[in-house]
């Protein structure tokens, strides 16, 4: 029974927790020398200032010693009876999450790095090959191959989703240089992606990519056959990811409630909120971070101010009238809503293939009562979130369930877009002939042909978002990759 879960991290909290490992691994041992904070930038590609926190927590813990013509170095002096402890144990007590992590990570993001290589500059290419050169640590060359892949797609969203991966599983995984006896091919994966790019075989490279991520994933069931003893606990570590946990952004939690509760209808348009003093009650916050969700809404032009202490909800023809695209908040959100869009559009195909082809009878009667929903309430134009809903709620992994649930929140930030399909008559026109085909392919239980159009559909919505953003001075926006059919 798993109820803890590891999920939102600062770049400074996963240096530190990557370090630490490695100390409690033995891949740094007493009285070795770490990495200056200069190098771990490097290493972790992260600005000095965010090293040096991680560096000053490993030393209050007393795992390091900091010192000016020493540099780091470490202080703790581990038995390899105490190191195997560490290991057995963490690995035990995320051993569900981890196999099930492993087996995400081809449907999730193969697409997105074949589409983030098949982008990449030939300086980007040149990077990636440079890297074996430098002799860095496994964990660390892997970060900076994931950096690199990624990097034309444009979406820092990804990146964070990376981030967390990487603290979670390839790091820890990689700090046990012995896990590299797994992987029979690993010298020639690099030098074989940026050859298949330079060629233009792009067939090839999907190819590469889809079967180094399964040897990842076969390398992580040997392992634990072979090497993990411990039996987990009763109550394992789960792997999830949130967007807004950090403190200073926990007023973008609360906005987006508050937006998705004003769609739902408990605020209809017109209406006006409770009081500021009844909504801290109600949602349990400070006052301050009210006042900055509230300003959120303010600026996206969900609400506008009135008479009295209550805000007023606005339609959504006036919410595009009234949002600000100059404020960076608004803005901000605007692109968490593009980067989701971008990476539904690249794992979309992949991940629906697999949660249709998985679903039992009950699951597919529950998702064509749904489906049905659209068709007998004429509400067509919910067709991509329903359909990514019902992808997230039947997946048969834990991690796209986590992943796709995180990212779809964000989709509620494109509430101000809402009008530029027309009216609700012309979105109807629009959507209904893909949900026509889309219902024909459930009906024949046709996978494939469901998920193929579900990315047709999903890679206009990421081209149309992005060129109008654009238009109206979003420039950043036009920096996310438009996917192709994959």
């Amino acid at each position: 029974m798993k109820n803890h879960t590891e999920g939102y991290m600062e770049s400074r909290q996963v240096v530190y927790r990557v370090l630490r490992t490695q100390i409690q691994f033995g891949t740094y041992h007493y009285r070795d020398t770490l990495p200056t904070m200069m190098e771990a930038g490097k290493w972790f590609l992260v600005a000095i200032d965010t090293i040096r926190p991680a560096y000053g927590r490993l030393k209050e813990e007393g795992y390091i010693s900091l010192s000016t013509n020493v540099g780091a170095r470490v202080q703790v002096r581990y038995s390899e009876e105490e190191v195997e402890r560490f290991v057995q144990n963490y690995f035990a007590s995320r051993k569900s999450a981890l196999l099930d992590l492993s087996k995400c990570i081809q449907p999730l993001f193969g697409n997105a790095q074949w589409a983030g290589l098949k982008n990449a500059s030939p300086e980007t290419l040149c990077h990636i090959e440079e890297i074996a050169r430098y002799g860095l640590l496994p964990p660390y060359s892997a970060l900076q191959h994931l950096s690199y892949k990624y990097a034309s797609l444009g979406n820092d969203l990804l990146m964070r989703i990376a981030w967390q991966i990487f603290m979670f599983f390839q790091a820890p995984f990689f700090s046990l240089i012995e896990n590299l006896q797994y992987f029979d091919t690993l010298a020639d994966y690099v030098p074989n992606v940026v050859r298949f790019c330079r060629e233009k075989n792009w067939a090839a490279l999907q190819i590469h990519i889809d079967d180094f991520q399964t040897q990842i994933s076969r390398a992580l069931d040997q392992f634990y056959r072979t090497r993990i003893t411990m039996p987990p606990p009763e109550q394992e570590i789960g792997f999830c990811w949130n967007t807004y946990k950090k403190p200073s952004q926990l007023c973008y939690s609360l906005a987006w409630e508050l937006l998705v509760e004003i769609c739902r209808g408990k605020y209809p348009v017109g209406s006006r909120l409770p009081t500021q003093k009844e909504l801290t009650e109600i949602k349990k916050v400070s006052s301050i971070t009210l006042r900055r969700a509230l300003d959120v809404l303010r600026c996206i032009g969900v609400v506008k101010s009135s008479k009295g202490a209550r805000l007023q909800v606005l339609s959504p023809t006036e919410c595009a009238e009234n949002c600000n695209f100059t404020k960076p908040a608004v803005r901000g959100r605007l692109m968490d809503f593009t980067q989701s869009l971008q990476l539904f559009a690249l794992s979309g195909k992949a991940v629906s293939t697999l949660t249709l082809q998985a679903m039992d009878a009950e699951a597919v009667r529950q998702w064509k009562q749904k489906w049905y929903e659209l068709r007998d309430k004429r509400k067509y134009g919910a067709l991509v979130y329903t359909t990514l809903e019902l992808v997230a709620r039947f997946s048969p992994y834990q991690t796209i369930q986590s992943v796709y649930s995180e990212l779809l929140k964000q989709l509620w930030w494109g509430y101000p877009l809402g009008g530029l399909h027309g009216d609700a008559e012309a979105v109807n026109a629009l959507y209904a002939p893909y949900y026509d085909y889309m219902t024909e392919c459930l009906e024949r239980s046709d996978a494939v042909r469901f998920s193929t159009r579900l990315e047709e559909l999903l890679i206009y919505e990421n081209r149309f978002v992005v060129e109008h953003l654009v238009q109206m001075g979003v420039e950043e926006a036009g920096r996310v990759l438009i996917p192709e059919k994959s």
